[in-house]
């Protein structure tokens, strides 16, 4: 696995005590925190906003993440809105990634393979 996606082994809401990952992310230089993958409305959103405290970047891919009580996305997408955290997709993180670095062949191939 590519060195700075870290998948976490442990509770995710220890995320922000965890020194291993805290360090991981101060050795890298990140500032940009992508989440997904987990419960809307309960880990991702504790998450999201404890990493928008610490000063963090904090992207939510909405397309990786999934609401446990039907009705909550919505409220907790505004809510973290309110907090700066941006809700995303994959699709769109690619693309925006592919045009940050500027490589036209790598925009191409992550246009060809999003749809």
């Amino acid at each position: 696995m590519d060195p700075s996606i870290s998948r976490l082994s442990n509770d995710a809401l220890d995320l922000w005590t965890d020194t291993e990952f805290i360090a991981d992310m101060e050795a890298s230089q990140g500032c940009c925190v992508l989440l997904g993958g987990g419960w809307i409305d309960e880990d991702i959103l504790m998450l999201a906003l404890q990493g928008a405290w610490l000063g963090y970047d904090v992207r939510l891919l909405l397309d990786l993440s999934c609401q446990r009580c039907e009705g909550d996305e919505g409220l907790v997408i505004k809510r973290l809105v309110l907090h700066g955290v941006i809700p995303t997709t994959l699709r769109q993180t690619a693309l925006e990634w592919s045009v940050q670095i500027g490589d036209r062949g790598l925009r191409q191939l992550v246009r060809q393979f999003s749809g």
